[in-house]
Parts: C-alpha cells; sequence; structure tokens
C-alpha cells in the first residue's frame, strides 16, 4: 500500500512509485481518440470543404481537396486521424477557448434586456429540414454561434460568429486579414443559414489577444463551392475516383492511408479542372 505518508518507510511500497505519474495515462487517453470511423455517407461538412488541402476550379478561393471530399461523400472508407497527444491537447485547449467566448456572449445577450440574442454551438444537419441548402448539398456545417442584434424596430441584423484559436506566430497573419481556408468554412455556413454577413474572430493563445474580420456572403465564393460539390457527387455516383490535390497537407490528411499519396517533404497545392469544363 501507498496511501499514507508513512508508508514511503515500506521498501516494497516504494516501488509502487512507478506508478505515480499522468502524462503517460493521459497521452495513452488522447491516443484512443484516433480509433478510425465511418463517415456519414452522401454528406460534406463545413470544414472538410473550407480546407487549406485544395482549391477552387477557378484558382480564386480555398475548398478541400476533391479526393478527399470524394471519401467522404462516398462513405465507404474509414477516417484515419494520427493526431499526437500534443496537437490533441492544443486543439482542445481551443475547444476550450470556443466554449469560454459563448458563455461571455450568452452573457452579454442575456443582459441585453433583449436587444441581443445569442444562439451557442450552432448546428445544422441535412435531415434537420431547417435548411434547404444543407439538405440540397448534404452539408453538416456548426458554426460557434448565431448572433441577432434588434437596433429598433423593426431594424435587425442577423450574423454568424466564427472563433479561431492561433499561436502567437500564426496568429502575426491573420491581423491583417483571415485565412482563405476559414473564410469558405462560414461561406457555407451563412448559406446554410442564410445569413448576409458572418464574423470570424481569431484568438491569440499565447497572448489572449483578439482580432476580428468581417465577411459578407460572396455569391461567387459559394457558387465556387458548390461547383466543386456538384464535381464530387458526379464522380462519386459513376464510381470514378478524382484526382487528388498533392500538397505537403497530404502528411496530415485522414485519408491518407487509402490515398498513398507520394511521398516527398513539401509538394504545391495545384488547382485542378473540371473536365469538359463543366
Amino acid at each position: 500500500m501507498l496511501t499514507k505518508i508513512a508508508d514511503l518507510e515500506d521498501p516494497d511500497a516504494r516501488e509502487l512509485l512507478g506508478n505515480v505519474t499522468v502524462v503517460s495515462r493521459l497521452d495513452a487517453f488522447l491516443e484512443e481518440k484516433n480509433t478510425p470511423r465511418l463517415p456519414r455517407r452522401g454528406t460534406f461538412t463545413a470544414s472538410d470543404l473550407g480546407s487549406w488541402d485544395g482549391n477552387s476550379f477557378c484558382g480564386d478561393y480555398k475548398v478541400g481537396c476533391a479526393r478527399k471530399l470524394w471519401y467522404r461523400h462516398r462513405g465507404e472508407v474509414e477516417q484515419r486521424s494520427n493526431i499526437a497527444p500534443t496537437l490533441r491537447r492544443r486543439l482542445d485547449l481551443g475547444t476550450a477557448g470556443h466554449e469560454m467566448l459563448d458563455g461571455y456572449f450568452e452573457k452579454i445577450a442575456e443582459e441585453s434586456g433583449g436587444s441581443e440574442e445569442f444562439v451557442p454551438e450552432h448546428q445544422i444537419n441535412p435531415e434537420d429540414g431547417t435548411s434547404e441548402v444543407a439538405w440540397e448539398w448534404g452539408i453538416i456545417v456548426r458554426v460557434d454561434g448565431v448572433y441577432s442584434i434588434h437596433l429598433s424596430d423593426p431594424v435587425h441584423i442577423r450574423f454568424c460568429l466564427e472563433f479561431k484559436t492561433e499561436t502567437e506566430q500564426n496568429f502575426q497573419k491573420v491581423l491583417k486579414k483571415p485565412k482563405p481556408e476559414h473564410v469558405t468554412q462560414l461561406m457555407v455556413g451563412m448559406a446554410c443559414w442564410d445569413l448576409p454577413a458572418g464574423v470570424l474572430v481569431y484568438i491569440n493563445l499565447n497572448s489572449g489577444a483578439m482580432v476580428e474580420h468581417r465577411v459578407l456572403f460572396d455569391q461567387n465564393h459559394w457558387n465556387a463551392v458548390t461547383e466543386k460539390m456538384r464535381y464530387v457527387r458526379k464522380y462519386s455516383i459513376n464510381n470514378i475516383e478524382p484526382n487528388r490535390e498533392d500538397g505537403f497537407h497530404c502528411k496530415y490528411c485522414k485519408y491518407k492511408w487509402v490515398c498513398a499519396p507520394p511521398s516527398k517533404k513539401k509538394r504545391k497545392v495545384h488547382t485542378i479542372r473540371m473536365p469538359g469544363g463543366g
């Protein structure tokens, strides 16, 4: 036994000290979160659509890799994450920060006397019946919140909020403009909720500093997203594998195990073109 100070005097009990550790237990627990899982067939997610690993056909926007979106839409191949415990902890710290901000904005809305409303962690699924756009395209989308402000009767504003946590180095890169893949994610949310605007809020994990970027719904941007979804659907129905969009990101892809991208240290993301121009 090693439950009291006096137990330290027992040599046999001292041998139990090797079990007094927590980091290895935590790492093992977080490694288990990498368990493979099958995605829901026939769906897209805002996070996959708004990913840095692919481009729109016009080359103007970041829209997720067609091969990855194809695997997801078919729902026949397991997603295998390979997130190290250190990165998982950092991601979870970011999630905790999002929850903290949700709590702040809920309190602000509560104390507004009814002039402001905030719905945190707002998610839409295709079958919910709450969004024709989500149903039409099979989109699963979640934003950190939907904000409503009543300036005067009948002046009313609605917009969505998306929080992103960044390290000091990456935070400096988003001071002047948001990351293009995050704009795509927000664009998907605005389309599904029929919202005219959204705000991307970046939080510095090191200092707690924040910067915000207002994003207006852009029909051209949304058209570029739907064009790629249409392309992926076509290839999915015809059981044809689209070209991958090679890049350094392949190293972290959840479909790397089946896609088998070429093993190069650094690859440049290229824009794929829709066959036949349609």
